[in-house]
């Protein structure tokens, strides 16, 4: 699946059970649910900003959710299309520094 990374200029904030995805690059804003968002935010604490790998994601819902590998594959697909079509995350041509 290749390499992606986190856009730099997403904030969140919650409000209840919805939360608001703020991309201030684009001035937009995106309603998700607070589930939605704590889970952007824990990748964006164990990643950073640095380039991952579709796989370390399926391996960190694996973990940290505790999900077998067919359901967390799944779910990577459908996040990577939607924060790549949101502009929360973009295609990377560059390997975390643990990966050369």
């Amino acid at each position: 699946m290749g390499h992606y990374q986190l856009s730099p200029d997403v904030y969140v904030e919650l409000f209840g059970e919805e939360a608001v995805l703020f991309i201030a690059e684009e001035d937009r804003l995106i309603t998700v649910n607070a589930a939605s968002a704590d889970l952007y935010k824990k990748i964006r604490v164990t990643f950073g900003l640095q380039p991952f790998a579709a796989d370390e994601i399926v391996s960190f819902l694996c973990s940290t959710f505790h999900i077998g590998i067919n359901d967390a594959v799944s779910q990577v697909r459908r996040l990577l299309t939607f924060g790549l079509r949101q502009g929360l995350v973009s295609k990377s041509s560059e390997k975390r520094e643990s990966d050369e």
